[in-house]
């Protein structure tokens, strides 16, 4: 397993790379702004347990992780990633955001890659009494390969005006996602006021626009109820329709769905029966894959003195391969779904290794040694499981920070 990890080294992140702690015992930074902007291509963020200002990273290959396995780290603001070009790419983990007046994470015109596991992302809601309307939790516009794995994300609610439409968990333009083990639920719309209004539509689970192909395992989506119309009629004696209920999955693009829950809205109701709202769907536009979701989950942040583990979640009788490279990347399969990691020059070139069978649990689990670093060195290496019996899935991608004992 040595010789395993040793050809990674070599393509992992420039030995200029900095290690920036972000408060903690030997602070660096107080907030994952300032130390964003400081950082340079490879550099690793840690974050300790706190709440922090929102942030954005521009055109930078970073890793920005948080420092504890246990307490919050909590954004009050937006989380946005921009302009990736193309071999740069961002991993978030641990990370939660609550947006003020934006979206909880951002993504967008990005070539790169981004992967974001174990965040809570809300959009911010609409508390104004203005005609502002509440935002999506996640936000992703023109990118080439965003993946979020263990995450939640809601949209915020329409409080601030009456009739208004409840917002997405995941809203998606023009890109293309990798979607694995989460929740997102969109959020009922506001009830009617003046007499004869009608109600909100409830919000989608995730809503993907033209241009947009997705694929989701394991998820649950949850769509937002409608509300009701206002119970008075109007002077004319006219009455307001019900909300529509949130879709599970709504929009012109391609979702490919793989051993997904959906829970869609219901919708509200009208004084005159006829007007009451639909309920919401489970999807528009997918392609329903056979097989149960395949996970991967591996250790966060480890030094080199530990092991580092690795939990594959599937079906008994799986075999299992692990596949592991120094950067992320996409090449979309459209049965077996999304390959998630690559080495330069082609995403074939990444080392895979036999690891065991899955049994009866469903779970196979894999301790292996951290492979060892130069002083004061680190890297992140990202992995994939491949599930074999009778066909071959991918499943999701995860990837570990490492760093040499002296940080």
């Amino acid at each position: 397993m040595k010789l395993y990890f040793a050809a990674l080294l070599a393509l992992a992140a420039p030995s200029a790379a900095d290690v920036l702690d972000v408060r903690g015992p030997s602070p660096d930074y107080q907030q994952i702004s300032d130390a964003v902007t400081a950082a340079v291509d490879g550099d690793l963020i840690r974050v300790w347990p706190g709440n922090y200002a929102g942030f954005s990273i521009n055109d930078k290959t970073l890793t920005v992780i948080r420092a504890l396995s246990t307490g919050t780290v909590q954004v009050n603001g937006a989380c946005l990633i921009e302009n990736l070009s193309p071999g740069r790419h961002v991993e978030m983990t641990g990370i939660s955001a609550s947006g003020k007046t934006d979206y909880g994470l951002h993504v967008r015109n990005s070539q790169g890659s981004v992967r974001v596991r174990e965040g809570q992302f809300w959009g911010a809601n609409d508390d104004t009494g203005t005609w502002d309307m509440p935002w999506a939790g996640v936000r992703v516009d023109t990118c080439k390969d965003v993946e979020l794995v263990f995450c939640t994300a809601a949209g915020g609610s329409c409080n601030g005006w009456y009739g208004g439409y409840g917002e997405n968990g995941v809203s998606a333009y023009n890109s293309t996602l990798s979607l694995f083990n989460s929740t997102f639920s969109g959020t009922g719309g506001s009830t009617g006021w003046d007499a004869g209004d009608s109600g909100g539509d409830g919000g989608h689970g995730v809503s993907i626009n033209t241009g947009c192909l997705v694929f989701i395992s394991g998820c649950t989506l949850v769509g937002g109820d409608g509300s009701d119309a206002d119970p008075s009629g109007s002077a004319w004696g006219g009455y307001g329709s019900g909300g529509n209920g949130g879709w599970g999955i709504k929009g012109m693009g391609k979702a490919l769905v793989q051993d997904v829950t959906f829970d869609p809205g219901q919708g509200g109701s009208s004084p005159d029966s006829s007007l009451n709202g639909n309920n919401g769907q489970n999807a528009t536009h997918a392609q329903y894959l056979p097989g149960k979701k395949r996970i991967l989950r591996s250790s966060a942040l480890l030094d080199d003195s530990e092991l580092l583990t690795l939990r594959f979640v599937g079906v008994p009788g799986d075999r299992v391969y692990l596949i592991t490279a120094a950067e992320p990347g996409l090449r979309f399969h459209p049965v077996r779904g999304p390959f998630l990691v690559a080495s330069p020059p082609s995403p074939m070139s990444a080392a895979w290794r036999y690891m065991g069978q899955i049994d009866q649990s469903g779970v196979l689990t894999v301790t292996l040694p951290a492979p060892q670093l130069n002083p004061l060195g680190h890297t992140t290496l990202h992995f994939q499981g491949a599930f074999m019996k009778g066909k071959n899935y991918f499943g999701s991608s995860s990837w570990s920070a490492i760093l040499d004992t002296a940080w």
